[in-house]
């Protein structure tokens, strides 16, 4: 069945039928009308229905006494007047393609007004459910059938209801692309009025959701995980003229502070006036700034924290929050934000290929080294003429593995040491070559040397801070680093050096095979 677009799909007394004494129409689901989802392909137009009127005042005796029920402003937007009006909330259901106002007495005073909302694109499958939010802190509502929409939603009523303001849907579905539509504001509709609205509301498969709901709710490293959103407001540049009231953010010597909870507001006391490494009198240095780059620091509002996950393992549990019904404000700075619905709540990131891309003022803590060039940042900019947002990148570190045979790795006395094949930047050349005393061991973006015992696979992670290192001289940074690999065993393995270059690149690897030792003694076992 399809949805009715012409007046003769309709049949007085079978699937339309009027009720002369209390002036109703009702829509009953006979013939070709039917409820069935999608909204998009079945019901009847609002067009459908004002037709089939006229032609029935033209004919019908006991209906061209009476006022007529419509004024139509356009095809999608009509007006019932002279008392008319629907008969029931099915009749409501039924109706595609329009939006109305019931008008009431002489003068025509509005009693109560629906909107259209049409979805454009497809749904991954008609059994996809989206949803709405009619005011920014209201609970979500299901659209009336599953699928594409085409439906009318109730927006006004001059007794008690008044929703022209605000309008939000919708279509989160596990292991499928999030997407949402603000209606007020994507379409600059500062008052929602009774006529037809159409949304981009598509869906795909999200290849990124690779886990079950019970592992991202269960299992580690899901299970660490945490959502923390922070008060804060203005962030901006710090004047000392200016009076801050609490939760007040605002950006002094290049970091980042907030009025402290405890106190109304604050002013003329500038956060670092009695030190340049901690907040003054009523403030405290800012929760949800985070160090990105050298000494670079930017703000951010709501934290999500783990252990060592994967950037597709945060998304995942992300995707899972934002399903949720209830709060998924973990509080754990203790600002006290409140209850945050999870399936309202505003996206937290999205992935643009391999790269993860947060929303604005989202931070991620704790994700896994290697992750470092696949993910961009979006953060509260200090900016007098209102919040902004800026991507934000970490240097780029490079990352591979140096992967030793087993002749290496079965010797429990085997270790290794990276140095720096040589320091030949332009006009910086210190001496730091290997095979000199002067020999330096190449430092990790964590700062950690990278030395040690050679572990029992045989497999050591590296990464690198190709743009910041100046272990060989600032010359250096940000260029090809040639590196030399020793290894050396006692009774198992012999004597190793291999040397490669750690160049701007993820996913290196660089293989020692050291020879089988057949010559090394110590009978006294000292």
């Amino acid at each position: 069945m399809s949805k009715i677009v012409d007046p003769d799909g309709l049949v007085r007394g079978g699937n339309i039928v009027f009720d002369t004494d209390n002036k109703t129409i009702q829509l009953i689901e006979s013939g070709t009308l039917n409820d069935t989802p999608p909204g998009r392909s079945s019901g009847v137009t609002e067009q459908a229905v004002y037709s089939k009127c006229k032609e029935l005042w033209k004919t019908e005796s006991d209906l061209n006494k009476l006022k007529f029920p419509f004024t139509a402003i356009t095809e999608v937007k009509m007006d019932l007047i002279n008392t008319w009006n629907w008969a029931d909330a099915q009749t409501k259901q039924l109706i595609r393609d329009g939006g109305w106002a019931v008008r009431s007495g002489s003068t025509n005073v509005l009693i109560d007004s629906y909107m259209g909302i049409v979805s454009l694109g497809n749904f991954v499958t008609s059994s996809d459910q989206a949803y709405y939010q009619q005011t920014g802190s209201g609970q979500s509502i299901n659209f009336d059938k599953n699928g594409e929409l085409n439906e009318a939603i109730f927006i006004y009523s001059a007794s008690n209801f008044d929703y022209r303001g605000y309008f939000k849907a919708f279509l989160r579905i596990f292991e499928k692309q999030f997407v949402e539509s603000d209606l007020v504001t994507e379409q600059q509709v500062p008052v929602l009025d009774y006529t037809v609205y159409k949304l981009p509301l598509a869906n795909a498969a999200d290849i990124k959701i690779t886990h079950s709901d019970y592992s991202a709710s269960a299992e580690p490293p899901y299970t660490t995980m945490t959502l923390d959103y922070l008060s804060g407001s203005w962030y901006n540049t710090y004047v000392s003229a200016d009076t801050y009231p609490r939760w007040t953010v605002v950006n002094s010597g290049s970091r980042w502070y907030r009025v402290s909870g405890s106190v109304t507001s604050t002013s003329g006391i500038d956060p670092l006036s009695s030190s340049l490494s901690s907040p003054n009198g009523d403030w405290e240095t800012y929760p949800g700034e985070r160090e990105i780059g050298n000494g670079l620091y930017y703000a951010f509002d709501r934290i999500v924290s783990g252990s060592g996950a994967t950037l597709e393992q945060f998304y995942e549990w992300m995707q899972y929050e934002l399903r949720h019904s209830g709060s998924i404000n973990d509080d754990v700075n203790g600002d006290g934000m409140g209850y945050i619905t999870g399936s309202t709540a505003d996206l937290l990131a999205a992935f643009l290929g391999d790269t993860l891309q947060t929303k604005a003022g989202v931070y991620i803590d704790n994700f896994l080294t290697a992750d470092t060039n696949r993910v961009e940042f979006f953060d509260i900019t200090a900016n007098f003429s209102g919040s902004t947002s800026t991507k934000r990148t970490f240097p780029f570190v490079a990352t591979g593995q140096i992967i030793f045979n087993n002749t290496l790795f079965n010797d429990t006395d085997a270790i290794f040491k990276v140095y720096f094949t040589n320091d030949n930047a332009p006009g910086f050349a210190l001496g730091y070559n290997y095979d000199t005393v002067n020999a330096i061991i190449v430092s990790e973006s964590d700062g950690g040397e990278l030395t040690g015992s050679i572990p029992g696979d045989g497999v050591v992670n590296f990464s690198y801070d190709y743009d910041f290192n100046d272990q060989r001289g600032f010359g250096s940074t940000g260029s090809d680093a040639p590196i030399t690999v020793a290894a050396l065993g006692l009774s198992g393995a012999q004597w190793i050096s291999a040397g490669f270059t750690i160049s701007r690149a993820s996913g290196l690897s660089f293989p020692v095979n050291a020879a089988d030792e057949r010559n090394y003694s110590n009978p006294a076992g000292s």
